[in-house]
């Protein structure tokens, strides 16, 4: 519809035209009232079915709510009625007691989660009173330390409060201590680490683990007396991880037994004091000789020595490194150069096992290790050899002094090792008639392939069988060969041609 210009006046064909639309539009405009109307009315009554919906609605929900409420208070007071008659509240204080020792005795997740103790005492009234008033549930302190959840003083004196609860709830007893540290070496942690000597004091035994370098506050802290202490054991193997500092352990522990590291360096104190120490473990990539003397020197009960690294393998004048009571040594790598001074220094009367590995015999002067072999092994009755066997480095004369040794393990892993020498002098008896090693009983041989010593092998076999005569000592019953080589062949057939020799 064109719009109409309302400022004129109408001419005469036009007049005729608008009275038409005016008698059209009238009669629409009828039917568009009757319209409008009818639409006010379905509005009314829709408007008037939503009020009632809602009034329905709003009562089912309060319904709802009272019967939900209801049901509520009498699925407490069922659960209650029920708890009155459970035979756990039967259960005296002293078995609750034992039970809750024995759930407090495993390990915690991480600090983030809560510790045993802590949700046994807060369970209930009675529950809390009887946790309260059992010292040893308290005695379990395992927790992981992240950098993360202590980087304010805030976190920090929440974790040392719940770390010293356990100290005031113990009552004195001795805490078994497990600590997982991953918080980095800039974060300031007085407070924390206070609180983490104050349970090394109380501890009998202590457990540290860490990816960062907390070598000079443990020296420091692991200093304080512990008069309870039998185990301890620090592992700053982290990945990727190396410091510069090495740990400097003077400890103070009567009763301590059992001690392992695991890490970079050590050095052992010799004003520490570990009367009762008997089992001690360095899993360090450098341990000076001289931590070594001072352990034996202030430890003197030692029996278990086990070291991944020994080096500064020199002395400036003769000494004596006895050990009186060491019955089992392992070291995996002796790094050279060692002197006679050193060399000659071994002394364990009670040595009965014992293993040496040498990595690169090329640092080592091989009079210097056979003066080694026969003043530290000559009591040995089990011995794990993994020596170089190469072209002037026959080591076979330290095995002189093996007077006792009843097992012996020769292990030449290298494709450049030739044992020919020491099978041969195994096999070989001296001018008195006597073999090296008289007692020899079993010998276990490691080889990259036999192919080459097998007629020596078998004269070995041949020379120390049962029924020779005469045999000074006792006849070799087992040997072990074991070769590298991809077949195998070889290796078995020479095996069970040993082994009838033997056993014939």
């Amino acid at each position: 519809m064109s719009e109409l210009d309302p400022n004129r006046y109408a001419g005469l064909a036009e007049a005729a035209l608008l009275r038409e639309n005016i008698e059209t539009h009238e009669a629409t405009r009828v039917a568009l009232d009757d319209r409008v109307a009818r639409a006010k009315t379905a509005l009314h009554n829709t408007a008037q079915a939503l009020r009632a919906a809602q009034e329905a609605h709003s009562s089912a929900q309060q319904l709802l709510d009272h019967s939900t409420q209801l049901k509520a208070s009498f699925e407490q007071r069922l659960t209650v009625s029920r708890g009155l008659l459970h035979p756990l509240r039967r259960l005296p204080d002293e078995i609750l007691a034992m039970i809750f020792v024995s759930v407090t005795s495993v390990d915690c997740p991480e600090l983030g989660a809560p510790a045993p103790s802590f949700a046994i005492s807060a369970t209930c009234r009675r529950w809390r009173t009887v946790a309260l008033h059992t010292q040893l549930m308290w005695t379990c302190v395992s927790y992981t330390l992240e950098d993360v959840r202590i980087r304010d003083t805030a976190a920090q004196q929440r974790v040392a409060a719940c770390l010293r609860m356990h100290l005031s709830r113990s009552k004195k007893f001795p805490l078994d201590v497990t600590i997982d540290y991953y918080v980095n070496s800039s974060t300031r942690c007085g407070e924390l680490w206070s609180t983490i000597s104050a349970l090394f004091e109380q501890a009998q035994t202590f457990v540290f683990y860490t990816a960062v370098d907390t070598n000079s506050l443990l020296s420091h802290h692991l200093s304080r007396p512990s008069p309870h202490l039998r185990e301890l054991l620090i592992d700053d193997n982290g990945i990727g991880f190396r410091t510069a500092d090495a740990i400097r352990l003077v400890l103070d522990a009567p009763h301590l037994t059992t001690f392992q590291y695991i890490g970079s360096s050590i050095q052992w104190h010799e004003t520490a004091s570990c009367p009762a120490l008997a089992s001690v473990a360095f899993g360090t990539d450098k341990l000076a000789l001289q931590s070594l003397i001072d352990l034996f020197r202030s430890c003197p009960k030692v029996v278990t020595l086990s070291a991944h690294v020994l080096d500064e393998l020199t002395a400036v004048e003769p000494f004596n490194l006895l050990a009186d009571h060491l019955e089992t040594l392992k070291l995996e790598d002796l790094v050279g150069p060692m002197d006679m001074n050193v060399a000659r220094s071994f002394s364990f009367p009670a040595l009965r096992e014992a293993e040496i590995h040498i990595t690169d015999c090329s640092l080592f002067d091989v009079d210097a290790v056979i003066v080694f072999l026969r003043s530290a092994l000559s009591t040995v009755t089990v011995l794990h050899l993994a020596l170089p066997a190469r072209a002037g480095f026959n080591f076979a004369p330290g095995l002189t002094t093996c007077s006792q040794l009843q097992r012996l393990v020769l292990d030449f892993s290298s494709p450049l090792d030739d044992p020919y020498d020491i099978i041969t002098a195994l096999s070989t008896p001296g001018p008195d008639g006597s073999f090296l090693c008289p007692h020899l009983e079993i010998l276990h041989l490691s080889m990259e392939s036999a192919t080459l010593f097998s007629e020596a092998l078998v004269d070995l076999a041949t020379a120390r069988r049962r029924g020779v005569s005469p045999m000074p000592g006792v006849p070799l019953k087992i040997m072990k060969i074991q070769t590298y080589d991809p077949s195998g062949e070889h290796g078995v057939a020479l095996q069970n041609r040993v082994n009838v020799i033997l056993a014939s």
